[in-house]
Parts: structure tokens; sequence; C-alpha cells
């Protein structure tokens, strides 16, 4: 008879149920109910390190496409959820093992399906394993929801002006217990503070960029404060007092307060959590959805001034929507940079004709900044654009050279994304590592703090990553038949190409357009004409 023997282990021991013990049990198994091991073609697929909640495992794959094309007999594993914890993937493969004539043999349960019995009890187990499995994932919830509702610091990165620091207390009973707290950094502090106070003068996230620019302020990475970053602090509640304004906030926005009027505080800074949902894509949940807790750290923005900064942000998220609803027109958006002062030139229309647009440098358009850059006429720089690359296209000689360049930026494309999924799948093994942990018969000797900090960390990672690999922007539109096309017939690139792809074909070619007036400046990847 031919058989498939099939072990897992979600983390990579030595004890107990070692993927090594759990083949050798299976081998018992054989010689002792079937017939001597010698009279059997027996295949071993190993999965170690990897995780039962789906059936994308390395070795679990191939041992599928091996028994859809051999003729096996039987196959055998160790323990029931070392094939699936999923009710629907379980019910799916004993169905195709039935289609192909294959007893499936659980020794731990002793399941059989080439009994009814059998096949029945096995359906009933897995409805366990998969609630076994959802049973633990919800503890830790509620577990995290506990310890958010108690002020302390639940792990991840700390946001700018705090450390974490953590403590160990002991209890009358003699158990050691963990907690972690923030810590006041006051030079970053300093920083977070004149953030406020620059917002509060020129109601403009760009300013205060530019402001922490002239004033050599930096990230703790060394990188200059970004409009994204800038506005990650404004909105964190982590710097604002826990005082009655706070608290009226909160409780007039139908958010979880785990604390009393009478409990506010005029030093101790605000905890919240619960603020992103991660099971789709990290997206900013409502405020009504939070849990705010007085936390055990200096606060250093009033009530007050807190909720006017979200106030301020808010009424600029209007009139940004409004912006950016036409802006589908400017070839050259997030490409012409300004020649005198290195900033972005973004495209703007005019009041007074309803097509006409002008490039300007990011600067000029707010007030406290001086930029003498002349602006640019936006439909005569996009033809110019255009035309420069219409002309030169012939040396290129043919489509080939074009054609190499857009398969480079695809295989970087394609390498990165791999590398994305390299780390998701490491990210993801460490967090059945961690639940592992706290389904062992050991897990008291654990800190349940730190385990969840590290879970909430991994599943920020893991969801930052998986927005990135499926953001429709990385994927390019453009393709090598129109590569072709364009070397063959150069008018395609002004009739028939889309926006969005004659962008990609300027990001081809181009390494950057610059404005330095008078001269609209291209510096290309293949030497032409360059200067319009």
């Amino acid at each position: 008879m031919k058989i498939a023997i099939y072990s897992r282990k979600s983390v990579a021991t030595g004890k107990r149920e070692s993927i090594e013990n759990q083949i050798e049990m299976c081998k018992q198994y054989i010689s002792s109910y079937l017939s001597p091991l010698s009279s059997h073609t027996v295949s071993i697929y190993e999965d170690e390190g990897y995780s039962a909640k789906n059936m994308d495992r390395p070795q679990f794959q191939q041992m599928l496409q091996d028994i859809r094309k051999q003729s096996f007999d039987y196959l055998i594993c160790y323990r029931l959820d070392r094939i699936s914890r999923s009710v629907s993937d379980f019910a799916g493969l004993v169905e195709e093992l039935n289609q192909l004539g294959i007893a499936f043999i659980c020794i731990k349960e002793k399941f059989d399906t080439s009994t009814p019995m059998g096949k029945a009890m096995m359906y009933i187990a897995s409805v366990f394993a998969q609630l076994e499995r959802e049973t633990i994932a919800e503890r830790v919830r509620d577990n995290m929801f506990m310890l958010a509702r108690s002020g302390r610091w639940l792990g991840g990165t700390t946001p700018t002006g705090y450390t974490a620091c953590h403590k160990q207390t002991i209890s009358v009973d003699g158990h050691i217990k963990n907690t972690c707290q923030l810590t006041a950094n006051w030079k970053e502090l300093a920083i977070v503070s004149s953030i406020y106070q620059d917002f509060f003068k020129y109601h403009s996230l760009t300013a205060v960029v530019n402001s922490t620019k002239k004033r050599n302020y930096k990230t703790r990475t060394g990188k200059d404060f970004s409009i994204t970053s800038i506005k990650e602090i404004l909105q964190n509640p982590v710097y604002c007092i826990a005082d009655i304004n706070a608290y009226e906030y909160f409780a007039d926005q139908q958010t979880d307060v785990c604390f009393a009027p009478e409990n506010c505080s005029n030093t101790l800074g605000l905890l919240t959590y619960h603020k992103r949902d991660y099971s789709h894509n990290a997206k900013r949940l409502p405020v009504s959805q939070w849990i705010v807790a007085i936390g055990q750290h200096t606060g250093i923005i009033s009530g007050s001034d807190w909720v006017r900064a979200q106030q301020l942000l808010h009424k600029n998220k209007k009139h940004s929507t409004k912006r950016k609803a036409g802006n589908q027109y400017a070839l050259l958006s997030g490409i012409l940079t300004c020649g005198q002062c290195g900033e972005i030139m973004l495209a703007k229309a005019r009041s007074n004709h309803p097509t006409a647009f002008d490039y300007i440098c990011r600067q000029k358009l707010h007030k406290n900044q001086t930029c003498s850059c002349n602006n640019l006429n936006g439909t005569l720089a996009d033809q110019h654009v255009l035309k420069t690359l219409l002309n030169n296209i012939q040396l290129y000689q043919d489509y080939e050279l074009l054609s190499d360049l857009l398969q480079q930026k695809k295989n970087t494309q394609s390498s990165l994304k791999g590398q994305y999924h390299e780390q998701l799948k490491e990210i993801e093994k460490q967090q059945e590592r961690l639940l592992s942990y706290m389904t062992h018969e050991t897990f008291e000797l654990f800190s349940t703090s730190i385990i969840n900090q590290k879970l909430e960390q991994l599943e920020q990672e893991r969801l930052q990553l998986k927005h990135t690999v499926l953001t429709p922007s990385s994927q390019l539109d453009i393709s090598i038949q129109s590569i072709q096309t364009i070397c063959e017939n150069p008018s395609y690139l002004q009739n028939k190409l889309t926006l969005q792809q004659k962008r990609e074909l300027i990001e081809i070619m181009v390494t950057s357009v610059t404005w330095n007036q008078p001269i609209l400046h291209l510096t290309c990847k293949i030497p032409v004409q360059n200067k319009l």
C-alpha cells in the first residue's frame, strides 16, 4: 500500500509533539494496525513553523499535488489539528479524499474515515478544533481590552515624546507582576509642544512641516517631519491632559470613557485603545468606538487646546477634500519640482477658466512661506513634456530599450512584493508562536501584558505590509505592448494612452522634471534633448 504521513508544528521545538515524534508514532500505528512498515511505500511531508489556520503550507500543498497524481491508499496524521483548524477547509479535504478513495486516519483521536462513524466523529472534532482557535483569539482580545481600561501602555511603537518603561511588582501572594508605562522624553515633548503652537498659529499642516524644517527638528529616525507624522501627533490623545474638558469631549462623542469626572487629572495624559480596525487595513475607527483611560504618564496639552486642534483638523479636511476632487488633469503631478527651493510643484485650477491650471511651488501656496519661483502654465508644460518625448523617442531605436526599462521597474516591484510576502509569513509565524504560548500548560509563567504587547505590535506590522502589497498605485498600468505601439506610432502616446499611463511612461523614461525658470528641464534615463 501507498501511505502519506503528514506532520506539522507551529513552533520549532524538540518537545512532545515534535515533527519527529509525530512521524514516529504514525509509523508505529502502521506497523501495529495495518501491516509491517516494510511492506508499504511511505511518503513523508513535514511543515514546521506553520499555522493550521489555513492550508497555505508548502509541504501540505505538495502532498495534495502528489495525492491527486498518485494512487495513495491512506493519509495518516498524528492529530486532527495538524491538518487544519478550519471546518470548511477540513470538510473540503475529506470530501476530496473520499472521491479519490483515500482513507484518512488520525491516530490520536482514533478516527478512520473508512468507517461511517469515524467520518462523523471527525467532522465533530474539527468543529471543536476551530472553536478552540477562535476562543483563544477572543480571550486575547478581551484581555487586551481589560488591560487598556487600566491605563497601562500595551506596547507597540511609542509616540514621539515618550519611551516605554517596564516595571515589576510583587503581589501579596508573592507573584511577580509585569507592567509597562510611558515615561516622558522632555526633549521630544518640547518639539511636540512647538508643533501644537505652530498649528494654532498657521492652521496649516504644511506650514507646520516647513516650520519644523526651519528649526531643524528631526524625527527619531533622523528624518524631517512629514504632513502625516505631524497629523498623527496632533490627533494623538496621549498628549492631552485628562481634565474635565477632555472628559466632556469624549463623553459627547459617545466614547467608552473609563473614568468619572471626579477622577479627572490636571497632569496625567490619556491612553486610547481600539482606534483602528486591523482586520480592514488598519482603518481609523470613529471616536465613538475608542476606549479612553487615564494613563500613568504626564500630559502636556490641555483638554481645551487638544479639542481645538481636532476642530481645526476637521475644518481643514473638508477644504482639502474639495481641492482634491478635480485634480485628475495634471500630467506632472508628483513629478515636477521647483528649481529654486526643491519643493514639489502642485497643480491648481484657475478660478476664471474651467480647464486652465498652473503648477505652483508648494511653498508659495502658504502665506508664511516665500519662494520667488514664477507659476508655470500647466497645459503648456504638459504639452511640452509630451512633445519632447515624442520628438526624441526615435533615439530609443526600437521598443526594446523602453521595454527593458519597463521590465526593470516591474522586476523591482515584483522583488519588493516578494520581500513583503516573506516578511508577512515571518510575522504570522511569530504570532502563531505567541498564541501557542498562551495555550501552553506553563502559560502562568509568562507575562500576559508582554505577550499582548508583542501581538499588537506584530498585527500592526502585518497589516501595514499587507496594505503596501495590495495598494493599487503600486501596480503599473502601462504594458510592453503599449511601449511597442508608441515606438511604431508616436502619436499613440498623445491620443490613446490614459493620463495614468502617460505618467507611468514619464516615470519610466525620465529621472526628474524641474522648473528652473525660464527653462523646464528634463533629466532622462536615456539622453534626449531635454530643455524646453
